[in-house]
């Protein structure tokens, strides 16, 4: 029925013990899933702008359950959001230690309600996560979406994570190693996985998809090699599935890359290596899946991400004195990959079907095209070309007179017609 405010008691003439003490004033009303709610107040006009809101709030479509927000952060991560997202293994174990690790530490105890009605709180814990920059953005960004969830649920009323300032990440123009660091880094691996490298700048795959790369996806002669695979780490385990959002590709071969295979394959024979494919929700999910593998361990097994970084490129990177970070991990291999086609003139669109990516270019554009070192010198001939048709080639007098300044100094002298 229509909402009502009114005292309580058992008989308002007839004072009580209680009398006069205690929220004595009630609101009597039913919400739109039909249940009956009694909330107490203190003073009537508490109890009498409590009504005015809940009419408002059902007339608009916002009204929410007053004690909705009461639960903890982590009971409705864990036991409401988790269970009703569709991840992948992958992506479950990732969200599920950042949750772990970094939110629930810090925020699981605290109530939803008690969240949004201080985003300071979500403020201080971004500014006190031990993450880099681009790391900790990750991180907020699984809060912001447990959230909008509960937004969506109806638990809260707003997101608290709107509006929160996140440390700024310093963007580092990678350069993508010389043809020398390359050799160098080569030359430090033990020779049963010296192809490696030529695999990695030759055909641009991912790690996880060179560990994969089978003898029967290389067509010798068309010269082309099919990425269909990968060696995914699920739950500590080796899997086999499909490349990264399935997305399946057929990249050139090169004469020499070819070459550098052909001699690994006859020094170190491809190993047949079964593992279970990953591919939840189908048939084909956990069957035994044998590839021949170029690359192995000297036992005949799948290179493991985690072994193969820390006790083979580790050391070989360090032997050719890079820096011991992620920039120099086995992705540079996709960048001296990427920066290389782009350089030499191929398409963005056909460098990013030749990586996987799914863009159509953008990300090749805005990762890789700076990399180019003869950029500034190209976007230079290009306005030279083209501002001769209007004004004329420049005058040598002029171009000698420039040339007598350095970087930064400011110029006087003869005016450019």
């Amino acid at each position: 029925g229509e909402p009502v405010c009114r005292e309580h008691g058992r008989n308002p003439k007839v004072p009580t013990g209680k009398h006069g003490r205690g929220r004595r004033w009630q609101v009597e009303y039913t919400d739109p899933d039909g249940k009956l709610h009694y909330p107490c107040f203190d003073t009537e006009d508490q109890a009498g702008a409590f009504l005015v809101k809940v009419k408002a709030d059902m007339l608009r479509g916002t009204y929410r359950d007053p004690g909705s927000g009461q639960v903890t952060l982590r009971k409705y991560a864990l036991d409401v959001f988790m269970p009703a997202q569709g991840f992948d293994q992958v992506t479950r174990e990732r969200v599920e230690s950042a949750l772990r690790v970094h939110i629930l530490p810090h925020l699981g105890a605290k109530r939803l309600q008690e969240i949004e009605a201080h985003p300071s709180l979500v403020q201080a814990w971004v500014n006190g996560l031990p993450l880099a920059p681009s790391s900790a953005g990750r991180v907020f960004v699984m809060l912001n979406t447990i959230m909008r969830w509960a937004r969506r649920d109806r638990l809260i009323g707003g997101n608290p994570c709107e509006g929160i300032s996140l440390p700024r990440t310093v963007k580092r123009r990678i350069e993508a190693w010389t043809p020398e660091t390359t050799a160098a880094v080569r030359s430090g691996l033990a020779e049963r996985y010296r192809a490696f490298v030529d695999a990695g700048v030759g055909l641009g795959l991912r790690q996880s998809e060179l560990f994969a790369l089978a003898v029967e996806e290389v067509a010798w002669l068309p010269r082309v090699v099919h990425v269909r695979a990968q060696v995914k780490l699920v739950g500590g385990r080796q899997w086999f599935a499909a490349p990264k959002a399935r997305k399946e590709r057929m990249v050139p071969l090169a004469t020499q890359t070819a070459g550098r295979l052909s001699a690994h394959l006859a020094a170190f024979p491809a190993a047949p290596v079964t593992l279970p494919w990953h591919e939840p929700g189908t048939r084909h999910h956990a069957r035994p899946h044998t590839l021949t593998l170029l690359f192995s361990t000297p036992e005949g097994h799948a290179l493991n991400r985690n072994t193969f970084n820390q006790s083979v490129w580790r050391p070989a990177r360090e032997a050719a004195g890079l820096a011991d970070d992620r920039v120099n991990g086995c992705h540079m291999m996709r960048h001296v990959y990427a920066s290389t086609l782009v350089a030499r003139g191929i398409d963005v669109r056909t460098v990013a079907e030749y990586l996987g990516h799914e863009d159509g270019g953008a990300l090749v554009l805005k990762t890789y095209s700076h990399l180019l070192p003869d950029a500034e010198d190209r976007a230079r001939r290009a306005l030279e070309e083209a501002l001769s048709e209007v004004t004329g080639p420049p005058a040598t007098a002029i171009i000698g007179h420039l040339a007598s300044y350095g970087p930064g100094e400011a110029i006087h002298g003869p005016e450019v017609p």
